[in-house]
């Protein structure tokens, strides 16, 4: 599977996710959080701002990028969408860009947990399990 599954937990909700390489895994998690939250994929307008920021581990970037995803969209109904991802002396750099969507939240997600968070490689396909409180 390359793509995302959501999986149902007893109270909560998460995703696995997977990539051919860094850049697809983190935006296959984020078409998955997306998908959750608006029973979709949403609707794309413009860019209102551009981020470049630095991760010490991929676990790191998928994880803050998921927490900053739920900020941006919840707080200002802004989505993530990753522009480049690098390795660079030993650290993932990540551009990305927040910009605006007019489609209506379904499901309200509070938080990504650390609750089975697992992000690994498994021969050539980077893999992601994660759980959101909702």
């Amino acid at each position: 599977m390359i793509g995302f599954n959501i999986i149902e937990t007893t109270a909560d909700i998460g995703i696995e996710a997977s990539g051919t390489d860094e850049m697809e895994l983190v935006e296959n998690s984020l078409k998955g959080l997306y998908f959750i939250c608006f029973d979709k994929l949403p609707n794309i307008l413009e860019s209102v701002e551009k981020v470049k920021q630095a991760f010490e581990s991929l676990d790191e970037l998928v994880f803050s990028l998921l927490e900053e995803s739920i900020f941006a969209l919840f707080t200002k109904k802004l989505l993530i969408q990753v522009i480049s991802i690098s390795k660079i002396n030993n650290l993932y750099e990540v551009i990305y860009e927040k910009v605006k969507t007019d489609e209506e939240i379904q499901t309200e997600i509070k938080a990504v947990t650390k609750h089975c968070y697992k992000v690994e490689r498994v021969d050539s396909i980077y893999k992601v399990m994660v759980i959101f409180d909702i």
